[in-house]
This record gives C-alpha cells, sequence and structure tokens, in this order.
C-alpha cells in the first residue's frame, strides 16, 4: 500500500514535532500494511529559499532513517503550495518526489478566482514536472466547477485523502473521481498522532467495500508509480 501525502519528517513542518513522534507514525503506518510512503513536507515558497528547504528536509530524513530500525520504502518530496511567484522560481524540479518528475502541489486557501486560476493553470502547464493536486476533495465549494472541468480536461492527476472515505459525504465523492479516472493516488496526509494521525489501512478497507472496482484503480497506479511507469 502507498501513502502518496505524509508529514512524517521529524520538527521539519507542522507535522510530527520529532524523533519519537515521527517513529510512532512509521509504526502506524506499518501496522496498516502501508509498504511505501512519500514524505511531503509543505514548502512555501514566499517564506523559504529551495535550498533551505531541502536543506531541513534532507537533515530530517537522515534523523528518520538512522533512527528507524524497520521501516516502509520513504521517498522524498514536497507539497507545494501554490503561489504565483512559483512561476518565476529556478530549481522546481528538486521539489519532485524522488526518482520522478511528479509534484505534490496544494491549491490555494479561500475561493479560487480567474486570476488565480489562470497563474496556476500555466504553473501546471509549464512542463518542467507531472502536477497532483493534493487532497483534491477539500476543493469541492473552492473551485468552480468550470475550473475543475479544464483541470481535468488537461489531464492533471489528482490525489485524496484516506480519510475522505470514512465519512459518507466525502467517500462517495472520491470514489467518483478515482471511477472516472480522475483521481489516481490517495495519502494520509497525517500530521501526527492524534486528530490528523496515519489512517490508511481504515481508508482503504473501507473502499475495498464499498468499491473493489475504485480499490483496483488505487492498487494498480500505486504499482505503476513505485514501477516508474506512467501513469493516465
Amino acid at each position: 500500500m502507498l501513502d502518496f501525502h505524509s508529514h512524517i519528517l521529524p520538527a521539519v513542518d507542522d507535522g510530527a514535532e520529532n524523533i519519537d513522534i515521527s517513529l510512532k507514525m512509521l509504526d502506524a503506518e506499518m501496522n496498516d500494511g502501508v509498504t511505501d510512503i512519500i514524505l511531503t513536507p509543505h514548502f512555501y515558497c514566499e517564506s523559504m529559499s529551495i535550498n533551505s528547504f531541502l536543506h531541513r528536509r534532507e537533515a530530517a530524513y537522515n534523523q528518520l532513517i538512522s533512527s528507524a530500525e524497520m521501516r516502509p520504502r520513504l521517498l522524498r518530496g514536497a507539497e507545494v503550495y501554490y503561489s504565483h511567484a512559483l512561476n518565476d522560481m529556478d530549481k522546481l524540479e528538486s521539489l519532485c518526489i524522488e526518482g520522478t518528475d511528479y509534484m505534490l502541489v496544494e491549491l490555494p486557501y479561500g475561493r479560487i478566482t480567474r486570476f488565480v486560476f489562470d497563474g496556476l493553470k500555466n504553473f501546471l502547464d509549464c512542463g518542467r514536472f507531472t502536477p497532483v493536486l493534493a487532497h483534491i476533495e477539500r476543493y469541492r465549494s473552492s473551485l468552480p466547477k468550470e475550473y475543475m472541468n479544464e483541470l481535468i480536461e488537461s489531464g492533471i492527476l489528482m490525489q485524496c485523502n484516506y480519510g475522505a472515505l470514512e465519512s459518507w459525504g466525502t467517500r462517495s465523492y472520491v470514489i467518483n473521481q478515482i471511477k472516472s479516472g480522475n483521481v489516481r493516488f490517495l495519502g494520509s496526509d497525517c500530521h501526527n498522532l492524534d486528530i490528523r494521525k496515519p489512517n490508511c489501512g481504515l481508508g482503504m478497507s473501507r473502499l475495498r467495500a464499498k468499491s473493489p472496482e475504485a480499490a483496483e484503480i488505487i492498487d494498480n497506479a500505486a504499482a505503476d508509480f513505485l514501477s516508474g511507469n506512467e501513469i493516465y
């Protein structure tokens, strides 16, 4: 099982506060049957440079792998918060998930205007990386339907959170998006051991029970991603 979105690295963002919490989060992931985790600490271009982010991420990553006796495979990445300033930045490719050209991108907070969307669309279409939009279920009310349709028509990949499969209201949305071919990845978006804890096992079991077809789509996409095959 693949966790495409996590905040497990210690003391690098608003995720795990220290290495002890990180290790307990890893244990929870392994108990859920997670075999591969993408580490995606937040990157905010207006408050940090790419170089400083990469330095802090590497230090946290080295601390984690040196402390964990047993762990899933860990891939370095980032959750890149969209800002117009990103369009002019160099070295964006270094924020892609390790060994790939996939970049996890977080949409702006609040309702997305046409001005913001046009800049976002230019950024996503720049050709320097393959974007994956994070926890797309959160934007059902803030991203106008016509903008969502533009993203879908352009082939943008999307990710939903496992937690969205736990409640009826968002579960049907996620399943429909998976079966429609819009969502290919699921992630825990875990930040701690309390209200935002690892939950891949519960989410995936709900998905398998409610829609074996959608679960198979997610399993196949994870296998293709981890094998280096292109995702459609």
